[in-house]
């Protein structure tokens, strides 16, 4: 009597039946069903055996080929929501390591292994200060960490430190708790922002809560070290200090880099053009 139970396998056109009375597929000669034990209700607990379907080998690899582009899909779903929360200009995104032609290669190789090293650098909280003159290299370098980063799905902030500056007291408490959550904060153009005494404590309060939540910091500015360490009031001295003491600074010497990276932007756009030839 035909098994109630089987669950019959998909038969396609060139399918066939082998010497052992398998369903085989015709296109890569595997065999599309499998026998298992199967108990038979007679009452007396008889075995038999039961063909169930199961992948031949094309189907497994389109499988796997389509698991793997949903995966690829959803991850780049998700660092494209990264980076529109981790910038405020849609053009660091392109921002990399591949792109950094125009930097140093020592601070490239730093900046690598700042990532490379990321458990290292998350568990033992060490963060970087980026000092140096305008045009360097700073802030381009800190973005490609971020979206190095973020390429491995570990939320970033970067901000301009006179992003701080606006919004009511609620925003200001609800901007020190966002800060504690990221796996890594970007604090741009240190020194940039309004000297006033309402705007350097806001600075400290945002400082601070990055400093309380023991992950990892960096810093860009155009002060010099000596500037850091030597502030000229009580008020940058609470800030600097704490800055100094979430980081390890890193200087940036060398011509201005902006030059080469508008260079870099327009042979892409004459590229394309040229209908990317």
């Amino acid at each position: 009597m035909e098994d109630l139970f089987e669950v019959k396998a998909e038969q396609a056109v060139g399918d066939y039946i082998d010497e052992e009375g398998y369903l085989c597929c015709g296109n890569c000669n595997t065999r599309k069903q499998y026998r298992i034990p199967w108990p038979f209700f007679d009452g007396k607990g008889s075995m038999g055996d039961h063909l169930v379907p199961v992948l031949c080998r094309c189907k497994q690899e389109e499988k796997a080929r389509m698991e793997a582009e949903q995966k690829a899909r959803e991850h780049r779903e998700l660092v494209a929501r990264l980076q529109s929360v981790c910038f405020t200009s849609p053009a660091r995104r392109e921002h990399t390591f591949e792109n950094a032609t125009m930097l140093p290669p020592d601070i490239l190789e730093k900046a690598k292994r700042f990532v490379e090293d990321w458990p290292t650098v998350r568990r033992e909280n060490t963060g970087q200060l980026y000092w140096g003159d305008c045009g360097t290299g700073k802030s381009y370098t800190a973005a490609c960490i971020a979206n190095a980063l973020m390429e491995q799905e570990i939320p970033v902030l970067m901000r301009n430190m006179g992003d701080f500056m606006g919004g009511s007291f609620e925003d200001k408490e609800e901007l020190c708790r966002d800060v504690a959550r990221y796996g890594l904060v970007i604090f741009d153009d240190l020194g940039m922002e309004r000297a006033t005494e309402y705007g350097l404590e806001m600075v400290y309060r945002v400082i601070n809560a990055r400093y309380e939540s023991g992950k990892p910091t960096i810093f860009t500015t155009n002060l010099s070290l000596q500037d850091l360490m030597n502030p000229q009031d009580i008020a940058h001295k609470r800030i600097y200090d704490r800055v100094l003491e979430m980081t390890i600074p890193i200087q940036f010497t060398g011509p201005n880099v902006r030059p080469k990276i508008r260079q870099h932007k327009m042979n892409i756009f004459r590229k394309i053009l040229k209908g990317g030839q």
